[in-house]
């Protein structure tokens, strides 16, 4: 039964009108972005996930790591990844 057994059926706690709605983090963007400490959005290379038999040491060495987002990119992202 527990705490809310003696309430109707169907009985829903209203929310208060002036209490904006939590803003969510975007999971799908927080897997695969961070930001740094002075706010560029950090990302990792593409072209390594595959594929990879034919293509030179030196080339997939060169795709670890991570790099810069585009700065177009970075309001989109921070609005993303809000809670981070």
């Amino acid at each position: 039964m527990g705490f809310h057994g003696w309430l109707p059926c169907g009985f829903r706690f209203q929310k208060k009108d002036n209490v904006m709605p939590k803003m969510k983090t975007k999971k799908s963007a927080a897997k695969r972005l961070k930001m740094s400490a002075t706010g560029k959005v950090m990302r990792t290379q593409a072209g390594k996930s595959h594929l990879n038999g034919y293509k030179p040491r030196g080339r997939k060495r060169n795709l670890r790591g991570t790099t810069l987002a585009d700065a177009t990119f970075t309001k989109t992202a921070a609005r993303m990844l809000q809670d981070n």
